[in-house]
C-alpha cells in the first residue's frame, strides 16, 4: 500500500504541474481489512508486532486528504481476473469491463 500511495502522490503532482485538476480524496480500495484498520485507527497499529514505515506514510496521506480508503472483496477486484476463481466470475468480469 506504501508504495502505491507514493506513486499516487507522485503522479497527482505531476498532473498539478501540467495545469490538471485532481479531486481528491482519491478513491483507494484494499482486499486487505487489516491494512485498512491501521490506517483508520490510530490505536490499532499498537496491536501490531511489526509495523513497518509504509503504514504511517498511508496513515499520513489519509489525514492530509489524498486517499480515501475502502475495503473491496478479492472476488471482486478486476486485478484478479487471471486467477482461477471459475467460469462464471470471468463473464462477470467481462460483463464489468465492457467486452460483452
Amino acid at each position: 500500500m506504501g508504495s502505491t500511495v507514493c506513486e499516487l502522490s507522485r503522479i497527482m503532482f505531476l498532473l498539478q504541474d501540467f495545469g490538471l485538476t485532481v479531486h481528491t480524496p482519491v478513491p483507494f480500495l484494499c482486499d486487505n481489512q487489516a491494512a485498512l484498520h491501521i490506517v483508520a485507527n490510530p490505536v490499532f497499529h499498537e496491536r501490531t508486532k511489526h509495523l513497518e514505515i509504509d503504514c504511517h506514510i498511508v496513515r499520513d496521506k489519509f489525514k492530509a486528504g489524498l486517499i480515501a480508503p475502502a475495503h473491496v472483496p478479492s472476488k471482486e477486484q478486476l486485478a484478479d481476473i487471471f486467477k482461477i476463481f471459475g467460469c462464471t466470475f470471468f463473464f462477470v468480469v467481462v460483463v464489468q469491463v465492457g467486452l460483452d
